[in-house]
This record gives structure tokens, C-alpha cells and sequence, in this order.
């Protein structure tokens, strides 16, 4: 009586571990992915927030001032100075892949500014967003 392994056993082994190695590289590729937007995501947070803190301190400096913005038009910041425009693809944030821009819209007692971030990734362009109001009683 012989032992050992035909070659149909062989060939069905084989081919049943390749299956599962492909099957983990395509999971790994996915999870490595999903970790990159993720980490974009929270440097494009970070950009949002400080241009929002920035245009904040705008606004408590001199409200008078700040109410000469209100257009409904973007402004981009690829550093933070109002520049009138919507930012283009090349309008990034020094140094970065990120675009930051805010649209600004509202009267004299209350303005609204939309702040977006967005930056380029393979399966498209990605933003994180952030609405303030501000109002000329706080």
C-alpha cells in the first residue's frame, strides 16, 4: 500500500492556498488604501480647523472689516490672506496636495462661511468640509 498524495490532491492544495493569498493581498491593498484617505482625511480636519480658527480671529478683530468679505464668492487660501477665486488644482496649500478655499455669503449681522479642503486620491477627489456662522453679537 503506497502513501503519499495523488496529483489531483496536489493540484487542488495548490490552487486552494493560491486562492487564499490573493484573496489576502487584495484585503491588504483595500485596508492600506482606506488607511491613506483616512490619514488625508485628518490632515485635511487639521487645514479646515486652523483656517477656521484663522477667519475667527478675523472676525473678532474687527467685524467692520470682516463684513466687507461677504460676496458669495470663494476665496482660496493657499496661505491665510483672502485671495478672491476658487482654487484650482494647482492652488495647494505649500508643500501639500490639499486646496483650501471658503465661500463666505450672509448680510451685515450674520455671515455663513463653508469651508472645504479637498485633495486628489486615486478613485477621485476627496473634501472635508466645515460650515461656521458668525454674528456681530457674540
Amino acid at each position: 500500500m503506497k502513501h503519499g498524495f495523488s496529483l489531483i490532491e496536489v493540484l487542488v492544495f495548490v490552487s486552494v492556498l493560491a486562492l487564499f493569498f490573493v484573496v489576502a493581498v487584495a484585503v491588504t491593498t483595500a485596508t492600506i488604501r482606506n488607511m491613506q484617505v483616512n490619514e488625508h482625511k485628518i490632515i485635511a480636519t487639521h487645514y479646515a480647523e486652523e483656517l477656521s480658527n484663522w477667519i475667527t480671529s478675523q472676525k473678532e478683530a474687527d467685524w467692520n472689516i470682516f463684513t466687507n468679505y461677504i460676496s458669495g464668492t470663494s476665496y482660496c487660501f493657499k496661505t491665510l490672506s483672502w485671495n478672491l477665486g476658487t482654487c484650482s488644482s494647482t492652488d495647494t496649500i505649500p508643500g501639500t496636495i490639499y486646496t483650501r478655499q471658503a465661500t463666505v455669503t450672509g448680510n451685515i449681522t450674520q455671515i455663513t462661511v463653508t469651508i472645504t479642503v479637498s485633495w486628489p486620491e486615486p478613485n477621485g477627489t476627496h473634501n472635508v468640509m466645515i460650515n461656521n456662522i458668525y454674528q456681530i453679537w457674540e
